[in-house]
């Protein structure tokens, strides 16, 4: 589900039959109906909040639906089976993943065409924009990795992190990016990822198991920049107060920040329930 912002609409996407549901909050009834596909995927909201983008499996397309009309728009067919994709914040640009051919594609919105693929070196499930349109981060469940991309950069520079866990969700906050992987169903394990060009190295994962914190540096780190970042991060331990449960729950499916950017929530399917 979405909302449109400064009004009183949410959209809900309806993924075994394609329909997007136009839903009046106040009234809580179905006032519009939209469907460009067989099955989707996912929905995003544009970067103009004037429409929506769907991504569909049958066809495989990735369609606009503009909010003034509530149909079909622009169409942007894709070769391979995508899993997944995500809007840029800064540019009207696209990703999209295919785990079949191991693919992430740039699309264009603006020209409503692919105009760069990426060939992932690990099987992609999942990809997210940075917060500022520089950096791709895409995320592997068959090898448990992340790697990020330089977005401006052709000649797809990248910088790869190791996980425990398969990742499952990715979501930007602030100046860094949050990663939730699962194990078997298990709660899940949160890496910190700075805002940092790919010279540098991606960050640092910390582990929860059996209550007790592990945490663990990115190859490549120096001990002189290992020294400085434990003493920022006993730095900001004495200035802040940590809270939150140290599993999320079974099977996170979603997270969203709260917008003051102090907590992220995350909703668990098989334990049912909110962390």
């Amino acid at each position: 589900m979405l909302a449109r912002p400064k009004t009183t609409k949410a959209y809900a996407l309806a993924p075994a039959n394609g329909t997007v549901y136009e839903i009046e909050a106040s009234l809580l009834t179905v006032t519009r109906r939209a469907r460009a596909g067989n099955s989707a995927l996912a929905m995003r909201l544009s970067r103009d909040a004037n429409a929506l983008w769907v991504l569909y499996r049958d066809p495989a397309s990735l369609v606009e639906i503009p909010f003034d009309t509530l149909r079909p728009g622009r169409r942007i067919r894709l070769t391979g089976q995508p899993v997944d994709f995500d809007l840029s914040r800064e540019t009207d640009d696209a990703c999209i993943v295919s785990s079949s051919d191991r693919t992430i594609s740039i699309v264009s919105l603006a020209l409503a065409s692919v105009r760069r693929t990426i060939q992932a070196a690990a099987e992609p499930c999942i990809a997210r924009f940075r917060s500022d349109g520089r950096q791709l981060i895409t995320g592997s469940q068959t090898d448990r990795s992340l790697t990020l991309y330089e977005h401006a950069d052709r000649e797809d520079r990248r910088a790869p992190a190791a996980l425990h866990r398969a990742p499952r969700i990715l979501l930007y906050r602030r100046r860094e990016s949050i990663c939730h992987g699962r194990r078997h169903g298990r709660g899940g394990q949160r890496l910190s990822l700075p805002h940092r060009g790919l010279g540098d190295a991606p960050g640092r994962s910390c582990a929860r198991r059996h209550g007790r914190r592990r945490d663990q540096t990115a190859p490549g780190l120096s001990a002189g920049h290992e020294s400085r970042r434990r003493h920022r991060d006993r730095a900001r331990r004495r200035n802040r107060q940590a809270g939150g449960p140290g599993q999320v729950g079974r099977d996170p499916r979603q997270i969203v920040v709260t917008p003051d950017n102090e907590y992220a929530l995350v909703l668990n399917q098989q334990s049912g329930d909110m962390a």
